[in-house]
């Protein structure tokens, strides 16, 4: 039969797990948070003045670029512009 510090001991373990379990979530969420803001930036950005994207480092790809969406490069980012309705998609490669 366990004794009451056995069952302590199970209570303070359980309490850890569930502890570093909640850590671990939070900092998951603070590390996607800058990159989800990028993209929320640079979709407003792109759907408001697309030229501008020019100044800030992209480059129009011709040979992913169509009539219907123009896609803009820089490093690991890519924003596809649809001409027919002005959507906007943030794309991390």
């Amino acid at each position: 039969m366990p004794t009451g510090d056995d069952l302590y001991q199970k209570g303070k373990t359980r309490i850890r797990v569930v502890a570093a379990r909640i850590v671990t979530a939070i900092r998951c969420v603070i590390r996607k948070e800058p990159r989800d803001r990028l993209g929320e930036d640079l979709a407003r950005i792109s759907s408001g003045a697309p030229h501008l994207l020019r100044d800030i480092g992209f480059v129009r790809d011709p040979r992913l670029s169509s009539p219907i969406v123009a896609i803009w490069c820089k490093g690991a980012l890519r924003i596809a512009i649809s001409s027919r309705d002005g959507a906007v998609s943030v794309l991390h490669r």
